[in-house]
């Protein structure tokens, strides 16, 4: 069996490269990301703090990477936002913003859905962290943890833009004030997890516009 499993592996590691090889001849974008788990190689905060600083130089040494990317994750509630994770990351995407020159992303993946406040505070508080703590791009948001078929609409992502571009002209100290406030909304909601309504609910299918509540 530890033979079996030395050949799967190394069989997935030469397919990853002939991919890699490929893309690099095609003058292609390599845009790689890792998303490590809290509590797991990289234990705590601090220990997933400087996890995550290591993936992303990895990622850039070893795939030659254009922008390198992570979404670290909660292992019971599957988001980013909680504290458990956005502390590490904005300590993780400062360093890197301070001594590098790496193009860095971070995906949104929060566990409220549309039609919820909790999403849009969520929305806030990653933001306006993200931005603040020198992340080149976000990406997302992934609503509903980005695993409920159909939790999704645009009008939280149209929101996600422009609240990034707001953040853009905040100093640090502004932007945990509004993080802190932010994150006290929804706090309470990260175990419960109010997934929304599905996209058919939030939008008129006729029009493709957000209904007058969600708007």
């Amino acid at each position: 069996m530890r033979g079996l499993r030395r050949s799967v592996h190394h069989d997935c590691t030469v397919e990853i490269l002939n991919k890699l090889t490929h893309i690099l001849y095609r003058d292609g974008i390599v845009d790689p990301y890792a998303n490590p788990i809290y509590g797991g190689l990289g234990g705590g905060m601090e220990g997933q703090a400087v996890l995550i600083t290591a993936a992303m130089i990895a990622l850039h040494v070893v795939f030659m990477a254009t922008c390198v990317g992570s979404s670290p994750t909660h292992p019971f509630n599957f988001n980013d936002t909680g504290k458990e994770v956005m502390i590490p990351s904005s300590l993780a995407f400062q360093a890197l913003a301070r001594n590098s020159h790496l193009l860095t992303n971070l995906t949104i993946t929060p566990v409220g859905g549309p039609g919820t406040k909790t999403l849009l505070y969520e929305c806030v508080a990653f933001t306006v962290m993200s931005t603040v703590s020198g992340c080149s791009r976000l990406l997302g948001p992934r609503s509903a943890t980005g695993s409920i078929s159909g939790h999704f609409s645009g009008l939280e992502a149209r929101f996600t833009g422009e609240l990034l571009s707001a953040a853009c002209k905040l100093n640090r100290d502004q932007a945990e004030e509004i993080v802190q406030r932010a994150y006290a909304k929804y706090e309470a909601d990260l175990t419960t997890r109010p997934y929304g309504k599905h996209f058919k609910d939030v939008y008129d299918l006729k029009t493709i516009r957000p209904t007058s509540d969600w708007l």
